[in-house]
């Protein structure tokens, strides 16, 4: 019986010298981290003092998209969505000519963002000029409506 209370006094030990260490090194990871903040307030300290010199910040550059001049088209009309690749260079009256072969209607053609109704003088217009390009979204209404 002596040696039974022998042992569980010896692993009570373990456990409280275990949960110590642990502690212990809880401890010494929060001391690193708050010496690791504390040198990352101090350089940027430094850092903010130096900027006020005429020392040059760099400047991130972005370089726009490669435009090969085509327009992807998507036009929604009525229950249907029809898709194709125009050239920047095609004429409004182009995109209004195969919406109405396609759907076999009378059709008027917007724009969905920004907002733009097309009117019969944009129909002579490029793609481009109109501010179409990349990958575009058209709505096609009945004219009827």
């Amino acid at each position: 019986m002596r040696e039974k209370i022998k042992k569980e006094k010896e692993e009570m030990k373990k456990v409280s010298e275990s949960i110590a260490k642990r502690k212990a090194s809880k401890r010494a990871e929060l001391e690193a981290i708050r010496a690791e903040i504390a040198r990352d307030k101090e350089m940027r300290k430094k850092e903010r003092e130096g900027s006020s010199s005429s020392t040059p910040v760099p400047v991130k550059t972005v370089t726009p998209a490669v435009r090969d001049g085509k327009v992807k088209m998507k036009i929604k009309v009525a229950d249907s969505t029809l898709m194709k690749t125009f050239e920047e260079t095609d004429l409004l009256s182009n995109v209004l000519d195969y919406v109405k072969q396609e759907v076999k209607q009378e059709v008027t053609l917007s724009n969905t963002y920004p907002r733009k109704d097309f009117k019969s003088e944009d129909l002579i217009q490029s793609l481009s000029s109109l501010g179409l390009t990349g990958n575009v979204s058209l709505v096609g209404k009945s004219a009827a409506a």
